[in-house]
């Protein structure tokens, strides 16, 4: 791998031209923004279901699992929730709960 890198290094210089090296990213960075793009599909999907009260519920991925919680006052709206999360593409799972601390 280093090899490949030295020598497109080396063609860069060589040429007239400037080009952008790209090297690979941590797996964990991706994960992350993985995570984050399914987070705002699934507020999203909340917020053109029209979903009464969607600002109040938080949710967060853990792997392709959704985690959707709402404050005590919200808990009604976390079936709803749950099942407009399970039709995001590339959420597997939902799990919905109470948030005492919200």
């Amino acid at each position: 791998m280093m090899k490949i890198l030295i020598l497109m290094a080396a063609l860069l210089a060589a040429t007239s031209c400037s080009g952008v090296l790209m090297t690979r990213q941590p797996e964990a960075s991706n994960a992350r923004v993985a995570a984050a793009d399914l987070e705002a599909a699934i507020k999203l999907r909340w917020h053109d279901a029209r979903l009464r009260d969607w600002e109040r519920l938080d949710v967060r991925m853990d792997g392709a699992t959704a985690v959707v919680t709402a404050p005590p006052a919200h808990g009604d709206l976390l079936p709803d929730a749950g099942r407009l999360a399970s039709e995001v593409p590339g959420v597997e799972t939902v799990r919905t709960g109470i948030a005492w601390n919200h």
